[in-house]
């Protein structure tokens, strides 16, 4: 067998091609956003026609989500719907090639798209790409077609598409006085009357009213947040990143690009946080501690400084949207060292012109370190109990005298 993608026809619209040597024959499947139409359909010689006799489509007066999972199901256990020479192992074969490759397929599509479409319509591809990703994970898992490392990837693929897509309709579709109102964790988008299913989350985005919308919207993003950032980035067992044909980047910049508000912007301040890192949640707090030791265990002190004190915030109740979350930068570093040095550089040279004033500059600089140690082990320490600052500043430290010591000892 062999496969590949391509844009067929004259409209240029992008379709997912594979080749069946044994049968002699092309599948194609088309994910034609413009129609919101989900397309199945083969080529024995005399071009291509289609599998089904109706359509799926995203247009809840006309299908339900269900719809698409039974295609799927008849795609496994009917092989006669592909060729009357099919046999089960072949309807097998095809499928996981199908949902194994339908991921890039789909991520390069949202990636053309993102920048042509209008809001409106990108919303409405948002929607659907979730809604598909969703249905073809849960496929590939309840049928146990995951043994071969490329269905694996691609459910991980498929719970990266379907949270950037949900991030989106976020964006889109999510009221921002609620969506503060959650940060704040003054609502709770889980109800008890909601349908968390894909038919569920597809009617009410629908035909629902737009409070349904914001707490299914935001739920579903945050659910697809921790399935994508706790249950694939962070396990590092499951060797996703670092294998050539990974469709990833590395472990750490897809972390990344996961937490933070802005791609290729570092965290400096708590609202460069996805909002689901930023509600006084418990899950919140257990997520930032994880990501803590994952930034420590890859010496990224800037990342987990700023976290231990954005969890430090989150637990004080402190807003620290617009505050600075970490002085970890190289830049910090030269300065302070710069600033503590300097009266000393400069007495080195200049003592015996000034002696009063190195004598006065050298007191202060002593009596204001000792001051400030005071207030961090009095004040902080001791009286608020605050220890973000230390756990902040000590890895760094302690990493310095590891590497530096260690040596010696061995």
């Amino acid at each position: 067998m062999t496969g590949g993608a391509g844009p067929g026809g004259t409209s240029g619209l992008e379709r997912l091609e594979l080749r069946v040597e044994r049968l002699g024959l092309n599948f194609r499947f088309t994910f034609a956003f413009h129609a919101r139409e989900v397309r199945f359909e083969c080529d024995y010689g005399e071009g291509y026609e289609r599998i089904f006799p109706e359509t799926f489509s995203f247009h809840a007066s006309v299908h339900d989500p269900a719809e698409l999972f039974i295609q799927l199901e008849d795609l496994l256990h009917r092989p006669e719907l592909i060729s009357p020479a099919a046999n089960l192992r072949d309807s097998q074969d095809l499928v996981v090639r199908l949902l194994s490759s339908a991921p890039r397929y789909l991520a390069a599509m949202s990636s053309r798209l993102s920048a042509t479409l209008p809001e409106a319509s990108r919303a409405r591809f948002d929607q659907d790409l979730a809604l598909f990703c969703q249905i073809g994970a849960r496929f590939l898992e309840s049928r146990d077609l995951v043994d071969g490392r490329r269905a694996r990837v691609a459910i991980y693929h498929m719970r990266k598409l379907t949270f950037r897509s949900l991030l989106n309709l976020v964006e889109y579709r999510v009221d921002p006085d609620y969506l503060a109102q959650y940060v704040r964790g003054e609502v709770d988008p889980v109800v008890v009357t909601d349908d968390p299913t894909e038919s569920g989350f597809f009617l009410t985005l629908e035909t629902g009213e737009p409070e349904a919308v914001n707490r299914m919207v935001v739920r579903m993003a945050e659910r697809a947040f921790f399935l994508w950032l706790d249950g694939i980035c962070l396990d590092e067992g499951n060797q996703a990143f670092e294998k050539e044909d990974s469709p990833f980047d590395s472990r750490e910049a897809e972390v990344l690009e996961a937490i933070c508000n802005q791609k290729d912007r570092p965290i400096e301040r708590g609202r460069d946080l996805v909002p689901f890192l930023r509600r006084p949640s418990k899950d919140c707090r257990r997520m930032l501690k994880k990501l803590e030791g994952f930034f420590l265990r890859r010496y990224d002190i800037g990342h987990s400084s700023a976290l231990i004190n954005h969890n430090a915030s989150l637990a004080a109740g402190f807003d620290d949207g617009d505050r600075i979350l970490t002085w970890h930068s190289p830049l910090n570093h030269s300065l302070a060292l710069l600033g503590l040095m300097s009266p000393f550089i400069a007495a080195a040279f200049f003592y015996q012109r000034m002696p009063h004033i190195f004598d006065l500059l050298c007191a202060t600089e002593v009596a204001v370190v000792n001051a400030a140690a005071i207030w961090f082990l009095v004040y902080r320490f001791c009286w608020k109990h605050d220890l973000s600052f230390f756990y902040a500043a000590v890895p760094r430290i302690g990493a310095g005298i590891i590497v530096g010591y260690l040596p010696v000892f061995l």
